[in-house]
């Protein structure tokens, strides 16, 4: 089986399956990189919703 059917399995699991996912994470303390936009907010977002202790750090440009 190839690398290609191996994602397209998966993909096709993932989309049609009844589990949900993330759903085994309660009570957690969980660092987040990269929270300020992107997968990084949503999924930052989604531990909030679970009751998890979420540390969200992001890296601010500054400007000189």
């Amino acid at each position: 089986m190839g690398l290609r059917t191996k994602i397209k399995k998966f993909l096709y699991i993932k989309k049609f399956s009844k589990k949900k996912y993330l759903t085994n994470i309660n009570k957690k303390n969980i660092l987040i990189t990269g929270a300020n936009s992107g997968i990084g907010l949503a999924l930052t977002k989604r531990l909030l919703e679970l009751d998890n202790k979420v540390l969200a750090i992001y890296r601010k440009i500054l400007k000189i």
